[in-house]
Order: C-alpha cells, then structure tokens, then sequence
C-alpha cells in the first residue's frame, strides 16, 4: 500500500511551531511548579478541607462555572459522577435565571472561577450564602482582607488587587487598582483602599487578587464592532499610554499574520516592543498571533458585543498574557463566550 510522506515544513513555519511549543511547555510547567509551591504553602490543607465538605454531603454537588472555568467545571462533575458521587454540573447563567430553587439546603456547591465573580456566579453564592448552603469557590476573589491575604500567600509571589464589580471600568483612574503589594500589610491596605474608592464611585463587590506578571512592555487591543462595515482590530501600546498617546492603529478583521505585523510596526511607540536603546526585545511573534486570533474570534461572534478592550496586554520575551478584559454586550450569551476565549 502506498503511503504518502508528510509535507516538511518550511524554516518559517518550523521556527513558529517550535516557539508555539516552547510557549505552551513553559506555561505548564509554571502551571505545576505554581500548584507545588501552593500545596507547599497551605493550599494542601484547604484541599483536604474540600475534599471533606464533598465526602460528607448528604445531598448532591451541584458543580458550576463559566468559560473554560466551566469546562473544568463539566469535567468535574463528571469525575465525581464516576466515583458514584451524586453530582452534576449547572450552568451559571441557567441557575441566575431561576434554576436556584433546585439546589438544597443538604446539597454542596463547587464553583470555579478564573476570571473573577461574574453577575452569574454572584447570584449563586449569594444564595447559598443566605440559605446556609455549603460552598467550596475556587476563585481569586476576596471578600474580605483576611481571604485577601490567603491568595497572596498561594500565589507566593507579589500581587495586583483590583476591585471588581458590574459596570466598573477605568479602575485606575477610580483609584480601584493597587500593584505590587508584595506582603501582607500592603494587601491588607490595598484592599481597604480599593473597597473605598469602588463605593465611593457607586461599585460595590469583590476585590480580584491576581499574580502580578512581568514583561518588556504592555500593549491594547480591541474589537469595534459595526454594525455596518463589521469588526475591525484596534492595536496601540497598553495600560494608561493608549489614552494618553493616542497612538493606535485599526485594521479590519479578519487579520493575516503579515497583517498583524504591520499593525504593530506601524505605531510610534514600536521601537520600546523592538529592543530600543537596549531594551529587552518583546515577543513581537506572539503579539501578532493574539492579534490574529482576536479577528478570527470578532468574526466568529459578530452581533455579539459592541465593543471589546483588552488591556493591559503584557507582553513579555516570550509570551503574551492579557490580564485585564472589558465589553460593552449585546447579546445576553456574550460574557460566557468571552470568558471562554479569553481563559
């Protein structure tokens, strides 16, 4: 039988894969050096300590999550199904919109979260807040300064804290953002400070704790959807500079790679991503490649929002992470389809 040899892959492409590689395996590998540091560090006790509350249950799990959060939810569910766990997974969104009934007072509730406590997920723990139900959250949202100070210690590392509520955007210039908070007295107070500032504004919520990450620069992206000529890209340099600078480009999507290299080198702050007088050289590669995946996805969800921001981007010597996301929503689905791009 005749057998057909693959097509060898020219030095470009090879060079993208082995660095799409490279990127995927250093992710992990932080994923497992971060989970032992954290089972090293406490988070093993607050484990048992969830593997107790499920064990003991006299009702069901009752398993719940949004975006990729609620793929790892799915999954779950299903593990303890296996395990002849009476257990099944809720979709947030069915459970916010009249499906809470349906969960007991004897059931348990395990809701994961990466992306913060969405509307959704609030109106869950809410309930079993005020119904005295058990519930287990794996989540970087603190409600208080002591579960502030419990994130910092599982992360073991410095931390960001951002106030997090419906609605609330430009945390920086509301005063809802504090970075670096490398101990717990400066957790503690930057947790007062943005709980202050958020009510202040008119926002009352959580604070999300999150690692703080370190890159050569940070960038802008986002999506404008119009409803006549449809979605195009906008692209500048990030956090407060994309206000400040006015330095942005727009393309329509969808983006080529070639495209989305040129968005990036035609702005005037290109050369701080290129190794400028001697800095670090940003994963320029990587940038292009979110900004191609950013079309394909403003494409695929047409109709869905108005606009997207994502920003800041830090943007690293290999590597891109997006830590922050805003929308503006038309379509009731929108948050669970972002989140799940986005995670």
């Amino acid at each position: 039988m005749a057998t057909s040899k693959p097509t060898p892959l020219t030095d470009g492409r090879a060079q993208d894969a082995i660095a799409s590689a490279l990127r995927t395996l250093e992710a992990e590998g932080g994923g497992v050096d971060a989970l032992k540091a954290a089972l090293r560090d406490g988070l093993g006790g607050t484990f048992a300590s969830a593997v107790d509350i499920i064990r003991a249950a006299q009702g069901r799990v009752i398993v719940t999550g949004m975006g990729k959060s609620g793929h790892v939810a799915r999954k779950v569910a299903s593990t303890l199904a296996s395990t002849g766990t009476p257990a099944f997974f809720v979709h947030p969104s069915e459970a916010s919109h009249g499906d809470l009934g349906m969960i007991a007072n004897n059931d348990v509730i395990l809701a994961l979260s990466w992306s913060g406590e969405t509307a959704e997920l609030k109106s869950i723990t809410d309930y079993s807040r005020r119904y005295g139900i058990k519930l287990i959250a794996m989540t970087a949202i603190a409600h208080s300064e002591d579960e502030a100070v419990a994130l910092l210690r599982r992360f073991n590392t410095a931390v960001a804290v951002k106030a997090e509520a419906p609605g609330l955007l430009h945390k920086s210039d509301l005063g809802c953002v504090r970075l670096g908070c490398v101990d717990e007295q400066a957790v503690r107070d930057a947790y007062a400070a943005v709980v202050r500032n958020a009510r202040n504004a008119g926002f009352e919520g959580g604070v999300l704790i999150q690692p703080m990450i370190k890159g050569v620069a940070e960038a802008y992206a986002g999506i404008i959807d119009d409803p006549l000529f449809g979605p195009a890209i906008c692209f500048g340099l990030g956090g407060v500079f994309v206000e400040i600078l006015d330095d942005t480009v727009t393309e329509m999507a969808p983006l080529t790679r070639d495209g989305a290299l040129a968005m990036i080198h035609h702005i005037k702050g290109a050369p701080l991503l290129e190794g400028a007088r001697g800095r670090d050289r940003a994963d320029v590669e990587a940038l292009a490649a979110l900004l191609v995946a950013l079309g394909r996805f403003a494409i695929a969800n047409r109709g869905r929002f108005r606009a997207l921001d994502l920003n800041p981007i830090i943007v690293g010597k290999s590597g891109v992470v997006a830590v922050d996301i805003a929308i503006e929503p038309i379509m009731a689905d929108a948050a669970d389809v972002i989140a799940n791009a986005a995670e």
